[in-house]
């Protein structure tokens, strides 16, 4: 439908990096002409986005500004805290569990572990401002980290592997899968259920290659998204 194309065409102008929190949009009229359509349409999209949360209509001044897209650029690896702070966002982390549970193969595959070694479980959620953006699901061998507390997991779970237990994190291979929301995901990410999120499966490794967290991380892609910019390195 037009005005779905017209709303993509919008969101990237807000989310254009010369754009900033606080500036007011072209008026109907002008945004009209620039895209080709008619106010109806551009009234219409401009609903959608004032719902996400982007734009707030002033009376008498104009259609403005008041947020972002959350989009994490993987040039490097940084904990979720560490991004969110270099968005501007205030990030804040719910422990909803923190256990120790026998690994079963799967967990205990990825971490590198025997099948029922000690392993912590700990589901977070990941809140940008007042939003929930990640549900957070980890495992951690807890011979690595045997006073982990649920303190610790509060903030920065990076920051107490590398500061506390010491160990330096060389990497991270992340997988991702597309899911179908489940009703408990569907609450949580205030999404409907059945709506398509994804899945980010990221396991981080040390400088001496020790697996010290395999994490299990569920994000809707309309809330949040992850782009990574690839080097090229030709082979000979």
């Amino acid at each position: 439908m037009v005005y779905k194309n017209l709303v993509t065409n919008i969101r990237k102008l807000i989310n254009h990096q010369d754009v900033a929190v606080g500036d007011c949009l072209p008026s109907e009229i002008q945004l009209a002409e620039r895209f080709g359509v008619s106010r109806m349409t551009v009234r219409k999209a401009l609903d959608v986005l004032i719902q996400d949360g982007l734009l707030e209509r002033q009376q008498g001044r104009g259609t403005f500004i008041i947020g972002k897209d959350l989009k994490h650029d993987n040039n490097h690896l940084n904990s979720f805290t560490e991004h969110m702070k270099m968005l501007g966002k205030t990030p804040h982390t719910e422990v909803s569990e923190f256990k120790i549970i026998r690994a079963p193969q799967a967990i205990a595959s990825q971490l590198n572990i025997q099948q029922d070694d000690k392993t912590y479980y700990i589901k977070r959620l990941r809140y940008a401002d007042k939003q929930i953006i990640q549900i957070e699901e980890s495992y951690l061998p807890v011979t690595l980290m045997p006073d982990l507390t649920y303190h610790h997991l509060e903030s920065s779970k990076y920051d107490f592997i590398e500061k506390h237990a010491n160990y330096q994190i060389e990497g991270c291979r992340q997988t991702f899968l597309p899911i179908v929301a489940s009703q408990e995901f569907a609450l949580q990410l205030h999404c409907d259920p059945r709506t398509l999120l994804m899945q980010l499966l990221a396991v981080s490794n040390t400088t001496d290659g020790v697996v010290v967290d395999f994490s299990v991380i569920t994000f809707n892609p309309a809330d949040y998204k992850i782009s990574y910019y690839l080097k090229r390195h030709p082979l000979d």
